[in-house]
């Protein structure tokens, strides 16, 4: 097996968990959903980048020599993750700041509570790797009754704009006024450069038509700062 191919394959996959947990750059200033752990791991990440790529342009080398070095590779992430832990611990019982759109069939009454925050996860091989992860609870009273399936949709906002658009799972059944939903959801960081994500400090609430009829536009320019990032990891 050639040592490129698997340090390549390496490097795509340590960039990508580069691309979930990035939260540095611009914005710094902002109290972002996902705090301080994100710019820190950043650090980390940008430095086995660019140990892997000089890796690779050593070119050929047998197995035992590529798995030894991708060994090393899956140590740091480990000590990344003892290092950081205690910084994801702090952030637990963090309330998490919103708005809501007028008109929605529920009005959330409790704060939005950070339970666990789940550090980026990597994965050698067949995938796997996650994101920074924001595990949420909340409640939301019903203001008016309902026999469908309730999703509740929200943006991830830089001030006024929006950043990324997503939704809770739904609650099915039959529904009355007045019924208390038990929220439980998981925030998710967007793979988008820093510069934008770090600006995420709050979430807003929106109404199925609004989510639906903006969604296509948040999407695609998601997707260009996708390729933005894509294009910094090359260089």
């Amino acid at each position: 097996m050639k040592l490129k191919q698997l340090i390549l394959g390496s490097a795509a996959i340590v960039a990508g968990v580069w691309a979930l947990a990035s939260c540095g750059g611009s914005n710094a200033s902002k109290d972002s959903l996902f705090g301080e752990i994100p710019g820190a791991y950043e650090e980390k990440i940008v430095d086995l980048v660019q140990e892997l790529s000089k890796l690779k342009k050593e070119g050929e080398g047998d197995l035992s020599t590529a798995m030894q070095a991708l060994a090393g590779v899956m140590e740091n992430f480990e000590k990344m993750k003892e290092e950081f832990q205690p910084m994801a611990d702090k952030m637990v019982g963090r309330n998490l700041p919103y708005t809501e759109a007028d008109g929605l069939p529920y009005r959330i009454v409790s704060d939005i509570r950070v339970e666990k925050v789940r550090l980026p996860e990597f994965a050698l091989f067949g995938g796997g790797e996650r994101p920074l992860r924001l595990n949420v609870t909340f409640d939301a009273v019903l203001t008016q009754a309902s026999d469908e399936t309730i999703v509740l949709y929200y943006y991830l906002m830089d001030d006024d704009t929006p950043v990324c658009a997503e939704s809770t799972s739904g609650f099915s059944g039959s529904h009355a006024e007045g019924d208390t939903l038990h929220v439980e959801e998981t925030i998710y960081a967007p793979e988008i450069p820093a510069k934008y994500i770090n600006g995420c400090n709050q979430l807003k609430f929106v109404s199925k038509q609004t989510y639906e009829a903006e969604k296509d536009a948040i999407d695609e320019q998601e997707k260009q700062w996708e390729q933005e990032l894509k294009d910094m990891v090359k260089k």
